[in-house]
């Protein structure tokens, strides 16, 4: 090793004092004792741990004082501690991984490298290792004080902040971290807590003072046991092969920084995980190798400017042997660790998994490019250059949660860390909008299969973006079955908004988290993950898992590959993982969501999605990514190039989640599908490699059967496009009728409306009398929305946020069934209709006789429905006062009884019309003048209130003189005023008469009317 000189590391912050001296010389005033107030148990619980971190930091200051106080500290623990023998740490162990049929399919020994010595080991690697874990490894004496007491004091201020005693900071050496990897992550017997921490010291102190393992050997026998994030690999020259295609010797600064940073949280820092933090770590490594003097200035900004992305190698440039299933074995094995927290390559272990042999071998062939339907074309054909587009797959058991088969990727040797079945390689796109809009949307709102959508331009909310659908156009009113099967996204993101709005974005984030998508919080979740907004990442184990849920009476059960693991080196009990049904959702809107699933299988609108159509039930769902357009144009990449794809494929009891895309991580020229040219998009890798997977299901597990509807879902039929959903009317138009499926508590029935009319709010009444026969002119309100008056057309003018408008179809609208909005206005007296008049216009013009005055008179208006009257907006009515309406008085000559009826009928008093006789020619009860004189007049009754009207009639003179039929006594007689006997003559001079029996020769008709004469003649 170089031997270079080391700067200082950084000086340890001082502790600021809790308290203040007195420094004015006053004595403090001594305060009355208080009675002190029995502790809590949680209050006693703080106060023994702030006392043993008190205690720790004592000890930890005697330590830095001498290595010599740790014998003396730790007697006690040492009685306890491991026994050090040197071929704990050379002698490997071996676990053996089995199918679901029991039989072997890997053995970890079969996969051991050859260790790296520490001669092999390039100087960049030991400096890259001592700067960022170990400073003065190759001067301490297995524990460096200085750096251990700096973390222990850092540590234990936190303890006594929060109350808990932590080991949160750095310290350990790596003498310290290889003890505690071969004696204590192992071992659950083994101490933990403080009592761990003091043994790790006594041992390596002990394992370097007693020259068990040099220097060399540690360093040697670490780098090559620790995890570098490469499944089933230890060991820095395996890793560096699988990250960047060379051997350890090979390697160049940055990469030396790399490894050496990746091993502090293998998963966070995985490039393949997140290259961002892949990126930053290394960086920190690089600048403690500048800051401890490893690497100059020059060196240092020259590594930190390569980018970790452009080191990385693609699968197929990445060497190793290749296994037999090693796509399942890979995750089986990363499985194990994360139940157990033990490394199946140091412990050893029986590993029972649920792989089906058959449907894996058929996996391994295509991943191993045996199928040549499946193979991507050529770019090379003298080189055997394949495209780089990969595939990353799972088939999962929908009622247990075990995983049958995984698809790691094209020319998958298991040396190359990057299995795709369980990176989150892309966001999902539209393939989970069955599970996350319309499964919500069915449980929460009660939307029904057969509901309408409105595909219209719209902006996420409360921002200007614009969403669009995946063909650039917008259909109008879409049913969401079709919504689904053609992936709208606007009904995806009003299914979403809705649930929202219903239930608050806490409950829309559990729901995802309880189906299985753990990193959604409140901080990161947005409506767009219904449509695959590009933030939610997702892996396709992940998919499986949330699909099967609507498969599984809408309960999650948590994809896994491992049964039972049994311990072969030690008395531990055998492992068998709990895998528990969590409820996500009900069964009823589970299998709702199965039902639009298998139609977007069945429907003609998704060709990608055809080949997996079967003689039996087959459900899915489909998802792209494609560049925006200006990454496309940045790039150069063509506009509507598709980024990757994903595809849902399931039976009633396996589900296939499927991945094709590109591991490129160079965002300047990124690989891409070109979605009109003659390369993958045309040979459809997805929709054939999910049949191909549908094939092995069938060989292995049978055919499928349609998922069985329970009991808590209900048919409904109701009138197309209406929501609240509204019961049909008796003799409609049949296609105007929806059918389809509902939770049942839902299932409810409002009665069929039109649309909700806007208010009058007001109208002018003007009118004018003839007699009782009143005309009236009424002028309504304009409608506010003119298109109201007329009834819609099939087509749908929708209006884009930003201003513009663009046409969709109309699927139904309410004026179909009950026609346009109309203006009517009705004459009414006391409250009943006695005229009206509709009209499409707001002008009315109503004539009627009112007989009766002294009623109340109004002329009311209001919008209605030219077929559904009964609608009615908000009526307003204008009263007409009788006495206020002027009348005409009859003219002089009117017969008095006719008279009196007309100035009743117009508002007049009976009582007050006062008839008066008076002698005038020869009429009889024809009105001759009035007091007042009010005859021929337009008055108002009102007026007259109160006032007698006397009126002059005429009357006649009936003499016994003259010629009978020239006589009033004749005219009287036709007219029925009288009865006369002329004693059978007909004809003749009266002579006399008598009225009554009483002999008169002359008198008044209005003092005998009805009176008997008889007539004499002479």
């Amino acid at each position: 090793m170089t031997n270079r000189k080391s700067k200082n590391e950084p000086e340890i912050p001082h502790m600021k004092s809790g308290s203040s001296n007195n420094t004015n010389g006053s004595q403090k005033k001594v305060k009355p004792k208080k009675d002190k107030k029995p502790l809590t148990p949680e209050q006693k619980k703080l106060k023994r741990q702030r006392i043993v971190a008190w205690v720790l930091i004592v000890c930890v200051s005697i330590g830095i004082l001498g290595v010599t106080g740790v014998g003396a500290l730790t007697v006690k623990n040492m009685k306890n501690a491991p026994v050090l023998k040197k071929d704990d740490f050379l002698t490997q162990s071996a676990s053996t991984i089995f199918d679901k049929n029991g039989e072997p399919i890997y053995n970890t020994a079969a996969k051991k490298s050859d260790p790296t010595t520490f001669d092999q080991v390039p100087q960049s690697l030991i400096d890259a290792f001592v700067a960022v874990e170990d400073s003065r490894f190759f001067v301490h004496g297995g524990w460096d004080v200085p750096r251990f007491t700096k973390a222990a004091l850092s540590n234990l201020l936190d303890s006594l902040r929060h109350g808990s005693i932590s080991f949160g900071q750095g310290g350990s050496t790596l003498t310290m971290q290889l003890i505690k990897n071969q004696y204590f992550m192992e071992n659950e017997d083994a101490a933990t807590g403080v009592n761990r921490k003091l043994q790790e010291i006594y041992l390596s102190t002990k394992l370097e003072r007693e020259q068990v393992l040099s220097k060399k050997m540690i360093f040697e026998l670490y780098i090559n046991m620790i995890n570098y994030g490469v499944p089933r690999t230890m060991g820095a020259d395996a890793s560096a092969q699988a990250y960047f295609g060379k051997r350890l010797s090979e390697i160049n600064l940055t990469e030396a920084a790399f490894l050496a940073g990746v091993i502090n949280a293998p998963s966070v820092n995985n490039p393949y995980y997140s290259i961002e933090a892949a990126d930053e770590r290394t960086k920190e490594v690089l600048y403690l190798m500048n800051y401890h003097g490893y690497i100059t200035d020059e060196e240092y900004q020259l590594a930190k400017a390569v980018r970790v992305e452009d080191l990385l190698v693609e699968s197929s440039a990445s060497e190793g042997e290749m296994f037999e299933y090693q796509a399942f074995i890979d995750v089986a094995y990363q499985e194990a660790q994360e139940l157990t927290g033990l490394d199946p390559g140091k412990v050893s272990m029986n590993i029972y998994t649920s792989m089906d042999p058959t449907v894996q071998k058929g996996i391994d062939d295509f991943q191993n490019r045996k199928i040549t339907d499946l193979n991507p074309s050529l770019i090379d054909e003298e080189k055997n250059e394949y495209r780089p587009i990969q595939v990353g797959s799972v088939i999962l058991n929908n009622r247990t949660g075990e995983i049958a088969g995984i698809v790691g990727g094209f020319d998958y040797n298991g040396a190359f860390l990057h299995n795709r079945a369980i990176a989150k390689n892309s966001s999902p796109a539209s393939v989970m909008k069955p599970h996350i809009a319309y499964a919500p949307a069915f449980e929460y709102q009660g939307l029904a299969t057969s509901h309408v959508f409105l595909d219209a331009p719209m902006n996420y909310r409360g921002t200007d973006i614009l969403i669009g659908n995946y063909d650039g156009r917008y259909l109008g009113q879409v049913p969401l079955m079709m919504a689904v099967a053609d992936s709208r996204n606007i009904p995806a993101l009003e299914a979403t908004q809705g649930t929202i709005d219903t239930i608050g974005n806490e409950k829309m984030v559990e729901y995802l988290n309880k189906l299985g998508f753990s990193s959604v919080s409140e901080d990161n979740f947005r409506p767009g993950f219904a449509i695959g907004d590009g933030t939610f990442t997702v892996s396709p184990v992940e998919l499986a898992g949330a699909n099967a849920v609507m498969f599984n009476d809408g309960n999650y059960i948590k994809p896994h590959t491992i049964t039972r693991i049994e311990f072969l080196d030690s008395d531990r009990e055998p492992y068998v993982p709990s895998h528990t049904a969590t409820p996500v959702i009900s069964d009823a809107s589970a299998w709702l969501t199965t039902r639009i699933m298998k139609y977007a299988v069945d429907s003609p609108y998704n060709p990608v999605i055809s080949p997996v159509r079967r003689n039996y039930p087959v459900f899915g769902k489909t998802g792209t990514n494609k560049y925006d357009n200006e990454t496309a144009d940045a790039t150069g990449v063509p506009r509507n190039a598709i980024k990757d794809r994903l595809m849902i494929t399931a039976t009633s009891e396996y589900s296939i989640a499927t991945w094709t895309g590109f591991d490129s991580k160079d965002k300047k020229n990124p690989y891409f599908i070109d979605e009109y040219g003659v390369d993958e998009a045309s040979q459809n890798l997805t929709g054939k490699l999910n049949s191909y997977l549908l094939d092995l299901i069938e060989e292995s597990f049978g055919t499928g059967d349609d998922v069985a509807r329970p009991g808590s879902v209900a048919d409904i039929q109701h009138i197309l496009g209406t929501f609240p959903y509204q019961a049909p009317v008796e003799g409609m138009d049949q296609s105007l009728l929806a059918t389809g499926y509902i939770k049942r508590d839902f299932l409810k029935l409002a009665e069929a409306s039109p649309k909700d009319l806007s208010a009058l709010s007001d109208h002018k009444v003007m009118m004018n009398q003839k007699g009782n026969k009143f005309n009236f002119d009424i002028k309504m309100a304009t409608y506010p929305d003119a298109s109201q008056l007329t009834v819609a057309p099939s087509t749908i003018t929708m209006n884009y946020p930003s201003g513009g408008t663009v046409d969709g179809k109309r699927l139904y609208d309410p004026s179909w069934l009950f026609g346009a909005v109309r203006y009517k206005s009705e004459i009414r007296v006391d409250g009943k209709p006695i005229a009206e008049s509709m009209t499409e216009g707001p002008n009315q013009e109503i004539s009627v006789t009112i007989e009766n005055l002294k009623g109340k008179i109004e002329a009311c208006s209001y919008y209605t429905f030219d077929k559904s009257t009964g609608k009615k907006s908000n009526v307003v009515c204008t009263s007409v006062d009788a006495k206020e309406i002027s009348v005409s008085v009859p003219s002089a000559g009117t017969a008095f009884n006719d008279f009196v009826e007309q100035m009743v009928a117009a508002g007049f008093s009976r009582d007050l019309i006062q008839g008066n006789y008076v002698l005038e020619g020869n009429k009889y009860k024809s009105v001759v003048s009035a007091d007042p004189n009010i005859l021929g007049k337009s008055v108002k009754p009102g007026d007259y209130s109160g006032t007698t009207i006397r009126v002059n009639v005429t009357d006649l003179e009936i003499t016994a003189s003259g010629d009978y039929l020239r006589s009033n006594l004749k005219r009287a007689a036709d007219a029925g005023y009288l009865t006369v006997d002329t004693q059978g003559k007909a004809s003749g001079v009266i002579d006399s008469f008598t009225v009554d029996g009483v002999a008169m020769s002359s008198f008044r008709l209005s003092d005998h009317e009805g009176s008997e004469v008889v007539v004499n003649f002479k």
